[in-house]
């Protein structure tokens, strides 16, 4: 198929007189292709050479092949397996050795730091003392104590050596305290219990006081009203008879009529004159 796209190429180049260069790389290719093409047909069209079914010979030798690969691999395999077990081995013992060589030179090196390297003649024995506590001395020896200045720190608020004491001293007089509170509470109950009784006798008088004088107040005031009343009656009667007498000389001027004059005897004669004279008034 290429070699037939090659060719119908090359004759529509012939044909539309084409010269157009062609790829050197394609070039090849087509010819690498046109080779191969080449050789297949003479494999496949050669009698000679051209077999059909399967070569046992051959398929014989190529078992053969594979099991002397397979067990030459295995062989190797199996070196590689001794050696590295041999190896592991020689390793373990290497590594014994050392760590033996190794503790035996820390016990040697021990032994002779005892023997000659003692701790008590090392310069920093005084700093890895384990007895240092126990022999130096006390970080206060009193509560005088010159060395416990500001920036010792030696010494805080309440943190004296007669600690024991003064906090005993300290809870007997908060008792004392508070039983002095106790007592001051109870008689300031008891005061203002005094006081609450007193106001409330004081309130009750107050009360009772205002109750008498209201009564009074009402009494005199009713009293008033009573005289007030009859003072007024008593006015009242005397101004309607000062009226009744003014209004009769009035009437008796102005009116003399016949029947005026008649009426004033009768009414004069009448033993209620005033009451019928004062009607006679109130309808005239």
């Amino acid at each position: 198929r290429v070699l037939c796209c090659y060719d119908t190429a090359l004759a529509s180049a012939i044909m539309y007189k084409l010269d157009l260069p062609l790829d050197s790389r394609e070039t090849a290719a087509l010819e690498r292709r046109r080779i191969a093409e080449e050789q297949r047909k003479s494999r496949i069209f050669n009698a000679k050479i051209r077999q059909i079914g399967v070569d046992v010979e051959v398929l014989e030798a190529q078992a053969q092949e594979r099991k002397a690969i397979e067990s030459e691999e295995k062989y190797r395999d199996e070196a590689f397996a001794s050696d590295m077990t041999r190896n592991d081995q020689i390793s373990e013992l290497l590594d014994a050795r050392r760590q033996s060589d190794l503790r035996k030179l820390n016990e040697s090196l021990n032994d002779y730091r005892k023997t000659n390297q003692p701790m008590e003649t090392r310069r920093e024995f005084d700093l890895n003392d384990p007895e240092s506590k126990k022999k130096d001395k006390p970080a206060r020896v009193s509560d005088d104590d010159p060395r416990c200045q500001v920036s010792s720190i030696q010494k805080l608020q309440g943190e004296d050596l007669h600690h024991k004491e003064r906090v005993k001293l300290q809870q007997e007089q908060a008792r004392e305290w508070y039983r002095q509170q106790m007592e001051e509470k109870e008689l300031a109950r008891r005061q203002q219990e005094h006081a609450d009784r007193m106001y409330e006798k004081r309130a009750l008088e107050m009360d009772r006081k205002a109750r008498e004088l209201a009564e009074a107040e009402t009494q005199c005031r009713q009293a008033i009203q009573l005289a007030t009343k009859e003072l007024n009656q008593t006015l009242v009667r005397q101004y309607m008879s000062l009226l009744g007498y003014v209004s009769f000389f009035r009437l008796r001027k102005s009116r003399r009529s016949d029947g005026w004059k008649k009426r004033r005897r009768r009414t004069i004669t009448s033993p209620n004159w005033p009451i019928t004279f004062r009607a006679e008034i109130g309808r005239a």
